[in-house]
Formats: C-alpha cells, structure tokens, sequence
C-alpha cells in the first residue's frame, strides 16, 4: 500500500473517533450540538441518530477501498504481487505434506511452480517469497491443526506459543525451515525414546537370566536338584503359579512347565 493511502486510511480512522467521541459527549449532556463546528455537526448528528460508522463498517469501507486502489493500479498496469488465502493454504499445506514426507521443502522452485500453473506474473514468486503474513499464516495453522506433521509437533511440545508465534511471523522459507527442523527433532527424539525402551528390555532379560543362573548356583551350591527343589515348593504351596516356580528355582519356565507336566 502506497504511504498516501496509508495516511489516508489513518486519517480517517482517527475522524471516526473524533466524531464518534464528541456524538458521546452530546449524548451525555456534556457538550451542546451547536458547540460543535458546522462541518462536523450533522456527522455527530448522524451518529446520534444511529447512523453511525461503525467497526465493521468502517473495515468494510477499508476494504473496498483498497480493492479499488489496486483495481486502480492493475488497470494503468501496475502487477499487485499477492498471495490471497486460497494461495496460502495451498502453499502452506504442501509444505507440511513434504515435511511429513521427510524432505525439506524447496520453497521457491515450488513458488514457482504454482504460480506459472496459476497464470501469475514470473516475478510473482520471488516477490511472495520474501512477504510476511501474519494473519494468513494463523488463519492456515488453524485449519491445518490435525495435520500429522502439526500433531507430531504437539506431542513432542515443539509447538508453544512462541514455535506458534515463529511460525506466523515467517516467511515461506522460513516457515518451511521451522517446520522441517522441529519435525526433524521429534523424530529423532521419538527413536531415540524407542533405543531407549529397546535397552531396558534388553536388561530387564538380563537381568532375569542373571537371576536365573545365581538361583541355579545357589541351589547347586545347597546340593539340591532344581527339580527336587521345584517338587518341594509345589508339595508346600500347590496353589503357586508356575511363572513363581521358574524363578524360584532359577529356570525359564518353559522348563519348568515341560517338567512339572510329566509328573501327572
């Protein structure tokens, strides 16, 4: 937007509130309509009466303006180098499709790309890669929150608000080096989490088979058979399982239950 629309639109903003401001005061019984000058007096009796700007009308009056300004600006040649909405989804949600692919996203060949497939003018690209936008960005991570790459950012707490505030306030490439990297880390983390439940295991057999061959040498060492030791615990509690008869006498209890079997 040009620095003489800009003024423009700011100094309208500020008249609406002027109005609106002294419309209060007359209705308060503070200030007289006649107190008022003559160029602003049947605005302020405009707002009394209820004929007044409004927010949204006031934003809708913001808006038209700016589509006539760039209507304006096509019209005597000038390219407007833009990414509505629709663009912005689609270019937020192919990024996150090949971040869940595992790849890093080639942001601005890919610009590229959809703008030629959209009949968009050949600079269209570089000029959006470089933009900002906010608001289109929160609007697009909004509508992408059951995304995968989204949902596996959330459970590996690589989505806060200030990841959320980063990812916003990116542009495309920086968006897409966001997400790739945080995606990159909750996987690793995530294998990392599995080596680790495969370690524990693995001790946790260890650590049985250890208790299996002292049980076994301590049984030796009192000069008792593991069968006849297995016989006695049954004959003294005929209600254990078999799992606690394995352990007790320091054998798997596959054995123990091919053993006990062939007693019957």
């Amino acid at each position: 937007m040009s620095t003489e629309l800009q003024d423009s639109t700011q100094a309208e903003a500020e008249r609406v509130k002027e109005i609106a401001s002294l419309g209060r005061l007359v209705q308060a019984g503070r200030l007289s309509i006649e107190d008022i000058s003559a160029r602003k007096r049947e605005e302020v009796r405009s707002y009394i009466s209820g004929n007044r700007v409004t927010p949204q009308r006031f934003h809708a009056q913001q808006n038209a303006e700016l589509r006539k300004y760039f209507s304006e600006r096509s019209a005597q040649g000038f390219q407007s180098y833009r990414a509505t909405q629709k663009d912005h989804d689609y270019i937020f949600g192919t990024i996150l499709d090949r971040v869940g692919a595992g790849d890093k996203p080639a942001v601005k060949p890919m610009l590229r790309e959809y703008g030629e497939r959209q009949g968009y003018a050949p600079e269209w690209a570089e000029r959006v890669a470089a933009k900002r936008q906010p608001k289109r960005m929160a609007k697009s991570l909004k509508a992408q929150q059951h995304h995968p790459v989204i949902q596996d950012l959330k459970e590996g707490h690589m989505l806060t608000q200030t990841h959320q505030s980063a990812l916003k306030n990116a542009t495309y490439s920086g968006l897409a080096e966001l997400l790739f990297s945080g995606s990159q880390i909750t996987r690793e983390k995530r294998a990392m989490q599995a080596r680790m439940d495969a370690l524990e295991a693995r001790l946790a057999a260890a650590e049985a088979d250890v208790a299996r061959a002292n049980a076994r040498l301590d049984a030796k060492d009192a000069g008792l058979d593991w069968k006849e030791k297995a016989r006695a615990i049954i004959a003294a509690e005929p209600c254990i399982s078999k799992r606690e008869v394995a352990r007790r006498v320091g054998m798997h209890e596959s054995t123990v239950r091919k053993y006990l079997s062939g007693l019957h």
